[in-house]
């Protein structure tokens, strides 16, 4: 997956949230170029969503942060 902002590829991390309804995967996206993240949420209904999270400073730290 590429950077909507920089253009830049991006490293994924899968993770399982834990805290949320069963079958609600989340996968982090961190881009170390501009330093912006996303999350794409895959819940059992299979819909596909983007959310952009804004002023968090390194994207891989967020991912790490919101996993733990």
């Amino acid at each position: 997956m590429y950077c909507p902002d920089c253009g830049v590829q991006m490293e994924a991390m899968n993770a399982v949230e834990k805290n949320t309804t069963p079958g609600v995967f989340k996968t982090f996206y961190g881009c170390d170029f501009c330093e912006k993240g996303w999350v794409e949420v895959i819940d059992h209904f299979e819909e596909r969503r983007m959310f952009t999270q804004e002023n968090i400073g390194h994207s891989l730290i967020l991912g790490k942060r919101m996993v733990s």
